[in-house]
């Protein structure tokens, strides 16, 4: 619920904006996967605000939006329904 408005922007090399680079050591934490079923797949990034001039940033320093890896539930044995002849 952070973002507001998302849109494309042409090069201003005159405008200055505030943008999320990753940083190892960064001071924020950002959710770039939310799981709404639990936290157990939520997925955050570590970064800081940055003031830059508002040219296309190095993609390396922009969080990767990426669902987890889906992991495959254990299988559950099927229950064997009994016949009539193996009542006592």
């Amino acid at each position: 619920h952070l973002v507001d408005e998302v849109k494309p922007f042409a090069d201003d090399e005159t405008r200055q904006g505030t943008v999320f680079l990753l940083a190892d050591r960064g001071r924020l934490t950002l959710p770039v996967w939310v799981d709404h079923v639990g936290s157990a797949g939520t997925r955050l990034v570590t970064g800081d605000l940055v003031e830059v001039q508002l040219t296309a940033p190095d993609a390396a320093l922009l969080p990767n939006i990426e669902p987890p890896e889906v992991q495959t539930p254990p299988s559950r044995a099927r229950k064997r329904k009994r016949s009539n002849d193996e009542y006592p």
